[in-house]
């Protein structure tokens, strides 16, 4: 944790909620989830990986990045009397991984889930603790199964390929019969 955050703790725990701040963070009814946390400061990442390949002639070409999942983090100063309640809704929302909304002063960024909430306890700030807050973005996929059959042979056989069809009991018996007469015509 910086120096300039703690010494924002140690001086700076205003009586009001902070309900009112520009960098919050929402569930999904929009509701705050913290509102007497006070977010010290914001850090927004967003990586992104370059795909290098090397050539014959022993350089490397970059021919496309992949744009990876935002990383948030913020460190809230809890304020005194809520920091027990607070610090639990934390930990609830993490052990839960709630889909939240972070909302910065430049931007809006969804499906965020709550990836570390380590703190820390400083003797100097002896009445609340400190949340170096990390979130990371979260990507849903949707599956192409539209439909689900209890007997597969009900389905529809699009994107399944050629199906080989199992032979009936009847034929089943036949084949064992006609199987045994050949194997004990041989023993005799």
């Amino acid at each position: 944790m910086s120096q300039e955050v703690a010494l924002l703790a140690s001086t700076f725990i205003p009586e009001v909620p902070y309900s009112q701040n520009l960098i919050a963070v929402y569930d999904s009814n929009f509701e705050q989830v913290f509102p007497y946390a006070l977010i010290a400061k914001v850090s927004v990442r967003r990586p992104t990986k370059l795909m290098d390949h090397p050539l014959e002639t022993g350089t490397e070409t970059t021919d496309h990045r992949v744009i990876l999942n935002t990383e948030i983090e913020l460190p809230l100063i809890l304020r005194p009397e809520y920091y027990k309640e607070t610090y639990n809704n934390i930990i609830h929302l993490w052990e839960t991984a709630e889909l939240l909304t972070v909302q910065t002063k430049a931007s809006v960024f969804n499906n965020q889930i709550i990836e570390e909430p380590p703190h820390e306890e400083l003797a100097e700030i002896y009445n609340t603790i400190i949340i170096n807050l990390k979130l990371r973005q979260v990507q849903i996929a949707v599956s192409g199964v539209s439909e689900s059959y209890k007997n597969p042979t009900k389905g529809s056989t699009i994107d399944r390929g050629s199906i080989k069809s199992e032979p009936t009991e009847a034929v089943q018996e036949e084949r064992i019969s006609t199987l045994g007469k050949i194997v004990y015509s041989k023993k005799m």
